[in-house]
């Protein structure tokens, strides 16, 4: 007799299986009997009833249903799945995806807005909900900049720091990380209020960027822009409005980093292409 575990591993194999042919016909141009799509989900419909621990296989069903076109139901199953692993990054990758798609940066942050809700009042211990909303809104944030909807992009910033620093007190074994996304939203909405021309409010948040995290000075956004690259910005907006007092504040500022923090990331070395930002959470 299988171990359960054994029986999982078989199930996923045949599930995998299937899905292959199904592919393979669909790329030669070929029909394939509609069993094989039966199969698949009563795979998938054994291996959660006998207790998957791993929401990898959930992933690949989820992104295998949006690749022939089952759009309802890989809706379905990724919030069966996000409820079974609420703290699982992969699959709050592919929710943000859904929700950009549905409702752009606006539908991100109220999906993630009734979800917080809705785990407020279902009550229980708190899951990372608040960081991955958190996550959100930044992601919303940067939308909204390449849009140039910049009070927009400045209130999704806000939401940003104040979920990161909600997720902070929950977990204080993560604070650090979320010290981390609360620089990174600081030095957003730097940019942003330069682009409003309010040099007062991007001197204090760049400074609060570089305070808060020395160590992520460096790191580019999602717009492959680092506080670093922002700080210089705004000291050189600084001193052509004849402001040496906050210029200088923000050259001690710089000054205080770790030299290796100031070098030019590899997007502005001769030579190499851009970078995307590093992975997040």
């Amino acid at each position: 007799m299988l171990t359960p575990g054994a029986r999982m591993r078989l199930l996923q194999l045949f599930a995998e299986a299937r899905q292959r042919a199904i592919r393979d016909a669909f790329r030669a141009g070929d029909e394939w009997p509609p069993e094989w799509l039966s199969d698949v989900n009563a795979a998938y419909a054994s291996m959660t009833e006998a207790g998957l621990n791993d929401p990898a296989p959930l992933v690949d069903y989820h992104d295998f249903l949006r690749w022939i076109g089952a759009t309802p139901r890989a809706n379905a199953v990724l919030d069966d799945a996000l409820a079974r692993f609420p703290d699982s990054a992969e699959l709050h990758e592919r929710l943000r995806a859904r929700l950009l798609y549905e409702g752009g940066p606006q539908g991100l942050e109220r999906g993630y807005e009734t979800a917080l809700e809705r785990e407020a009042a279902a009550g229980g211990a708190p899951t990372q909900l608040t960081w991955f909303a958190g996550y959100a809104s930044l992601v919303a944030a940067e939308h909204h900049r390449r849009r140039n909807e910049f009070e927009a992009a400045a209130a999704a910033y806000a939401r940003a720091i104040a979920r990161y620093e909600k997720n902070g007190e929950l977990f204080p074994d993560g604070r650090d990380n979320c010290l981390h996304f609360i620089a990174l939203g600081y030095a957003g909405n730097s940019r942003v209020a330069l682009e409003r021309g309010d040099l007062a409010e991007a001197t204090h948040d760049i400074l609060k960027a570089l305070e808060l995290r020395p160590a992520s000075a460096a790191t580019p956004d999602g717009l492959n822009i680092t506080p670093v690259m922002t700080a210089k910005m705004v000291e050189a907006k600084l001193l052509e409005a004849g402001d040496s007092e906050r210029a200088a504040a923000v050259r001690a500022a710089m000054e205080a980093l770790d030299p290796s923090l100031l070098e030019p990331p590899p997007s502005e070395l001769p030579g190499r292409g851009r970078r995307g930002p590093p992975p997040r959470r």
